[in-house]
């Protein structure tokens, strides 16, 4: 068992360690990330690669694993009209078997950009890069397929002001938890439900999809996304929480052993500034806990993820 367990381990390290190959050389370019930012963000993944380490004879042998679909990995990039973000992981099913009930190890990656306007005349560009190192579960019960995940989440970012010539890098990691739910709904119709919490900036994703079967391959349906970060204490911010809620429409393709899916929609942004002045009933002014919400700045989006089980 043991075997097989770091065999596992050290096919992960190999993905990430590949994976991660590509952001570090585009970041060594003027403008992106610098080395210390770059090593902090990418630590926690480089870690298994270097403790576990692998050949790619061995990642594709999988000497020690004795049954087929033991792995699962994605990549794929999601853009608005300020935004872009492109991610890839890689899923590890200890006992073997990716659509069996059991113990999963997970790691993943993404680097993106994203700008916004503090005001009519300050600009403000940020860079950043996230690992994520999980262990869970995955089980099934009736129609449904469960997966809870927790782990550690390492975020490391550069926010650039060129009206004042600023530049700040900041490191900031913690817990992360996320749960993914998989309902069979017919034999025609199926839902999906994602999220996931970060302790780092007091991240919140989430995403619901109903999808419905066209024939035996593709499916389509409505989706509904949404964002969260906490802005408190950010370099340089317009309010305290920042969200993100989109609608749109999805398309995917499966076969057995990968999918490939692509959406889009509107995308609109939510800002909030904090507690707000409310009025008591004898016209005194009080304070709530209640943000101040507005929502600004709408724009397209579109994203594409392709999966492959091997």
């Amino acid at each position: 068992m043991w075997g097989r367990i770091t065999t596992i381990c050290r096919a992960v390290g190999l993905v990430v360690s590949r994976a991660v190959g590509w952001p570090r050389r585009s970041w060594s370019a003027p403008g992106h990330l610098p080395p210390a930012v770059r090593f902090s963000g990418i630590a926690a993944s480089l870690a298994v690669g270097f403790a576990f380490p692998a050949t790619a004879a061995e990642f594709d042998a999988f000497e020690d694993i004795d049954r087929v679909g033991a792995f699962e990995a994605w990549a794929g990039t999601d853009v608005t009209s300020r935004t872009w973000f492109a991610y890839s992981g890689v899923t590890a099913a200890v006992w073997g078997d990716i659509h069996a009930d059991g113990f999963r190890l997970r790691a993943a990656q993404g680097v993106g950009g994203y700008s916004y306007r503090y005001d009519a005349a300050t600009a403000v560009k940020v860079s950043k890069s996230v690992t994520d190192l999980m262990v869970g579960y995955q089980f099934g019960v009736d129609d449904y397929t469960l997966k809870a995940f927790a782990g550690w989440s390492v975020l490391a970012r550069q926010f650039e002001v060129p009206s004042l010539g600023a530049v700040e890098q900041r490191i900031e990691h913690g817990f992360k938890a996320g749960v993914e739910v998989w309902l069979d709904w017919s034999e025609v119709t199926w839902a999906s439900f994602d999220a996931s919490f970060a302790q780092a900036r007091s991240t919140i994703d989430a995403r619901f999809r109903l999808g419905q079967r066209l024939d035996n391959d593709i499916s389509a349906g409505p989706e509904v996304v949404f964002n969260r970060t906490d802005l408190s204490g950010e370099v340089i911010a317009t309010g305290t929480d920042y969200g993100n809620a989109r609608i749109g429409a999805f398309v995917r393709y499966d076969w057995f052993g990968g999918e490939i899916s692509a959406a889009g929609g509107l995308s609109s942004d939510v800002t909030g500034s904090g507690s707000r002045a409310t009025s008591s009933g004898n016209g005194s002014g009080t304070r709530s806990s209640l943000p101040s919400l507005k929502v600004e700045r709408h724009s397209p989006y579109g994203s594409v993820t392709v999966l492959f089980q091997f």
